[in-house]
């Protein structure tokens, strides 16, 4: 069991304060925007735990808070609609599990195509938005030289990626102190789960271009698995743990992802709404989304054939 964080100040109000921090936009670009900085906002926050040592603070414990819509309530398992009124800005029980639903998308292109043959991909941007309509949208360079063409076509460089998962890269951009590392059974097992839901348009493709490091290692070898927990691809991409007889539709990354110093597990769940299908006729077709042809069956065959 987690510890349970007492709250004792709830109504203590966040001190915000504002602080200059150089942009890193890459190697060799940071040179040709010399000077140039930006205002970062930061949570001045008490925390029950630290996030580098996971000690216990002296000082009671304030909920979970980020200035932006990007908590979800619990989102049951095999199910992926999201209401956007129901979203908060808070966690009050820092202790209990986290929903943190994203858009995703990604652009990349070939290392060294030849004949028209892809041998490997080089991951260009990601780009990322919470589903609330106000939360904001970022888009980061994954290539140093994305911003150097940018930048002699007159055009803003994009922050760099700097951790091994976008999404904390996206979460730091909203203000928030997030860390990840790699951890052990006995570490995870004894905390709350952080789920990162990802939602995305054909994420097969999106997948390896979100992480590196220790956390795509994890990726691929769940990719690779062919035991109770897994990423498979079927029509669409998708998660799959086998737990007491239950088919869940998570994954855990086996990293340890601490909140404004609250430690969390790390888990991935996939939410693919681009899938491929093949040849089909428009009935089949309709039939393999779950859509209805109420009045389709009302024609004969003579009269489908006359149809545009």
């Amino acid at each position: 069991m987690s510890k349970k964080y007492q709250n004792s100040n709830h109504n203590t109000p966040v001190d915000v304060t504002n602080k200059s921090e150089k942009l890193d936009y890459g190697e060799g670009t940071n040179e040709l925007i010399k000077g140039k900085k930006s205002k970062k906002t930061s949570k001045n926050r008490k925390n029950g735990k630290n996030s580098k040592n996971g000690k216990d603070d002296e000082n009671s414990y304030n909920p979970l808070w980020c200035k932006y819509k990007i908590f979800a309530p619990q989102i049951p398992v095999n199910q992926w609609y999201v209401e956007r009124h129901k979203l908060a800005y808070t966690v009050e029980s820092p202790s209990e599990c986290l929903f943190i639903p994203l858009v995703i998308d990604t652009e990349f292109t070939d290392k060294n195509r030849k004949e028209y043959v892809q041998k490997s991909r080089l991951g260009l941007t990601t780009q990322l938005c919470g589903i609330d309509r106000e939360t904001p949208k970022s888009i980061f360079a994954l290539d140093p030289r994305v911003n150097a063409g940018r930048i002699l076509d007159g055009e803003k460089p994009l922050p760099m990626v700097k951790t091994d998962f976008h999404p904390v890269d996206y979460l730091r951009s909203l203000g928030m102190s997030v860390e990840i590392w790699e951890s052990t059974e006995s570490e995870l097992s004894s905390i709350p789960k952080c789920f990162i839901v990802l939602y995305g348009h054909f994420l097969t493709a999106e997948l390896n271009m979100i992480a590196s490091g220790t956390v795509k290692e994890r990726i691929k070898q769940l990719q690779r698995s062919e035991g109770d927990e897994q990423i498979a691809s079927g029509r669409r991409a998708y998660c799959q743990k086998v737990a007491d007889g239950q088919t869940l539709d998570w994954v855990s990354l086996k990293h340890v992802i601490a909140i404004e110093g609250c430690h969390y597990e790390l888990c991935l769940k996939l939410v693919d709404t681009g899938a491929i299908h093949g040849v089909a006729s428009y009935k089949n077709f309709c039939s393999a989304v779950g859509w209805e042809l109420k009045y389709k069956d009302n024609f004969s065959s003579e009269e489908k054939s006359r149809m545009l």
